[in-house]
């Protein structure tokens, strides 16, 4: 990569050509050499303010501090909540840290929010599990979001498709409903379900995989008259299972958009009897017929980063797995927390509506792959369990148990009662969460809170379906940890 960096250094040079970076490098060169080029681009510019701050990377900030040399005339809008474009440079930190490394800096808190309702907040708020400004909610109540786990991906794509029809009301355009998702590749399989009723869809951005430059190179290849489809998709498959050879995020998409491509010829080899190149052009061209284009109304298809700035009254979250959400390659902990970042700037793109899902096995290519609800989920089903239950959406802190005097009447008051010290089933579910909590790197509450222990322990469930009735035992734990803990339970009984 050093080499071909410095090869496109010395090819700029030979052309005479410059690239964006250069021309922010260029500006800082020109100011700090030529004190009077600097004086005038001061006093031409002396009331400086930057927005979206917390994406600002550090060739920008040297840019900016040339710009400002010693004038504090300074003002800087951003949101650390909503820093995701490490992996492109940004440095959060610039921002977080802006009131200690500027002295007699005014630090204005914009904490109040008017687009989502106090239901889609409360789950906002629960994925920061503290760790930011928590938001005010100014507008009326409205449902509480839904979590939904299906069996497989085609599940999922056709479960949204009929949730977006049904939501869609003769008086909204579709327009008012946007599909979320991590990646460009999981669009394919949300898109057909769509197109399969009869949806009319966007893609943001056209960024959809069949738009990627590898599928179109690959199409290219398969759709040349003559080609053996078959062979060419075993071909592709047969590379899809090699090991790559780094593990970056341009790699990531690159092997997911071709995946995703896999996956849809063969899916033509099993309807076309008689395949052939042009006829497997012909079959992809029908799914993109779908798209429309920027003036018509549709329903928006996007990535997390794609969905940054917009906003829509009902918005589906889909693909709520381990390995997208956070993302497999997001090893560090600054990558972690970033993906935690992302999903909060995907929960509170919705105004009025919210629904979340996963699936339990997932096609990649021709290969079915068994899938885990994302750890992120144990943060959000104890707050929707908070709001089935009939509390106030202002009474939710991650982690913190709402006082029974938060209670509205139709809420049993009845608090579960409290184990004895030395139940053996209570100390060992929370010797049990302890490991667990340990392994995932996790607080012990995003297991389960003691509250939740001391019921399964007082219940002893000995089935799933008695284990779901607990209050604190949403879908995704269910799947994730239920029997585990019906095995513990029965062996204590």
């Amino acid at each position: 990569m050093t080499d071909i960096i410095e090869r496109y250094q010395q090819e700029k040079r030979r052309r005479r050509l410059v690239d964006f970076d250069d021309i922010l490098a260029l500006a800082i060169r020109d100011i700090q050499s030529d004190p009077d080029y600097a004086a005038s681009i001061r006093w031409r510019h002396r009331h400086l303010y930057v927005d979206e701050f917390q994406d600002v990377n550090p060739l920008q900030f040297e840019l900016l501090k040339a710009w400002r040399g010693d004038s504090n005339d300074l003002f800087v809008v951003g949101d650390p909540n909503q820093a995701i474009y490490g992996w492109n440079g940004a440095d959060p930190q610039l921002l977080q840290r802006f009131a200690q490394r500027e002295p007699g800096t005014t630090v204005v808190a914009l904490t109040d929010n008017y687009r989502s309702t106090p239901q889609i907040l409360t789950l906002a708020n629960a994925s920061l599990q503290g760790k930011g400004a928590q938001l005010i909610p100014h507008q009326p109540d409205g449902p509480i979001p839904s979590i939904t786990g299906y069996s497989t991906d085609a599940a999922e794509a056709a479960g949204i498709a009929d949730a977006v029809v049904s939501a869609k009301k003769p008086s909204e355009p579709w327009g008012n409903q946007a599909v979320l998702v991590r990646t460009n590749a999981q669009l394919v399989t949300i898109e057909q379900a769509l197109s399969a009723n009869r949806v009319p869809v966007r893609v943001r951005g056209g960024t959809g995989p069949l738009n990627s430059q590898e599928v179109k190179d690959e199409l290219r290849a398969m759709g040349r008259p003559g080609v053996r489809v078959d062979i060419a998709v075993a071909n592709l498959d047969s590379t899809l299972d090699e090991e790559p050879a780094e593990s970056t995020q341009s790699e990531h998409e690159r092997r997911a958009n071709l995946t995703a491509l896999s996956r849809l010829v063969h899916e033509y080899l099993s309807i076309d009897q008689d395949p052939t190149g042009p006829n497997l052009l012909a079959w992809i061209a029908t799914i993109q017929a779908s798209e429309v284009d920027s003036d018509r109304d549709a329903v928006e298809l996007a990535t997390f980063h794609g969905a940054k700035g917009l906003e829509w009254p009902i918005v589906h979250i889909a693909g709520l797995e381990k390995g997208y959400v956070p993302i497999s390659y997001a090893e560090t902990g600054a990558q972690l927390a970033e993906e935690q970042r992302l999903l909060y700037v995907g929960l509170t793109r919705a105004e009025r509506q919210l629904n979340l899902s996963w699936a339990s096995e997932r096609a990649f290519g021709v290969k079915n792959v068994k899938r885990q609800p994302s750890p992120y989920l144990a943060m959000l089903e104890p707050a929707v369990d908070h709001l089935r239950r009939g509390y106030r959406p202002s009474d939710w802190k991650a982690g913190v148990a709402t006082s029974r005097a938060s209670l509205p009447k139709s809420v049993d008051r009845n608090p579960v009662d409290r184990n004895p010290v030395d139940d053996p089933v209570f100390d060992a579910l929370r010797e049990w969460r302890r490991k667990r909590a340990k392994g995932a790197d996790v607080p012990a509450y995003v297991i389960f809170n003691d509250k939740t222990l001391r019921a399964i322990a007082k219940a002893q469930p000995t089935s799933k379906a008695k284990l779901a009735s607990i209050a604190g035992i949403g879908p995704a734990k269910l799947e994730r940890f239920g029997g585990e803990v019906i095995d513990l339970v029965k062996e204590h009984l």
